[in-house]
């Protein structure tokens, strides 16, 4: 949850399927229920999303915005009805400011940076977003040491590599640099790769659900993205 609400200025929208408490700090949270009715406003993050409903987390100017714009309804003696305040919230997804159209059976997993591209090396922490602001040893300590991988990569003939790199030992954090992890994807044979998760998100579960390999923290950290492969 480390990666969450970092940027600056930004609402983030949080349903019950999350399952646990949204990440705490400063800002400004409002519950929605079903049908985007503001029932609270909290001047601080961290909190169970309740059933039927969501969270949206704002920080820096999406908190100031949802300050102001989402109040929850107050009874008026004057009037037989609360007054009502609603969100509509909309979702699109896009990529290189093209909005992307997604089929009923699509989903989406999150990642990055890109390691490979037409059979090269192709790791662009700038393109991808991975340099962070006032954080110029992110990369350094993130990409460049080696940490344990999870790889996602598709070759010529259509065969999909997963491929995670991890310590020999339970509890170690040796692995790959995410150069070092595109190179190797290079070798397997990937036209295009990239980076999904690491450290000790990092994990493999065969078909019986037994963990064949040995996460970094010493036991399978709870995550909230998975790949499955399961039978078509």
């Amino acid at each position: 949850m480390i990666f969450v609400c970092t940027d600056p200025d930004e609402i983030i929208q949080f349903t019950d399927a999350f399952g646990m408490e949204t990440p705490s700090g400063a800002g400004v949270e409002v519950v929605l229920d079903k049908d985007g009715k503001v029932l609270e406003q909290h001047n601080e993050r961290g909190r169970k999303v309740p059933p039927h409903c969501s969270i949206l987390a704002g920080v820096g100017k999406g908190a100031e915005w949802l300050r102001v714009h989402a109040m929850p309804a107050i009874k008026d003696p004057l009037t037989p009805q609360d007054a009502t305040h609603k969100l509509t919230v909309t979702h699109t997804v896009t990529s290189g400011g093209e909005k992307i159209d997604l089929a009923t059976n699509d989903d989406i997993i999150s990642g990055g940076p890109e390691l490979v591209r037409n059979g090269e090396v192709a790791v662009d922490y700038a393109a991808d977003g991975t340099l962070r602001k006032g954080d110029a040893d992110f990369v350094n300590i993130w990409g460049k040491s080696r940490h344990p991988r999870t790889l996602l990569g598709f070759t010529n003939d259509d065969r999909v590599l997963l491929v995670t790199a991890t310590s020999s030992t339970s509890g170690l954090r040796d692995g790959l640099t995410i150069e070092e992890a595109a190179q190797l994807m290079v070798e397997l044979g990937s036209k295009a790769a990239m980076n999904l998760d690491g450290g000790g998100s990092t994990s493999m579960v065969d078909n019986t659900g037994k963990m064949i390999t040995k996460p970094a923290d010493g036991f399978e950290r709870p995550v909230c993205n998975a790949l499955l492969l399961v039978p078509s």
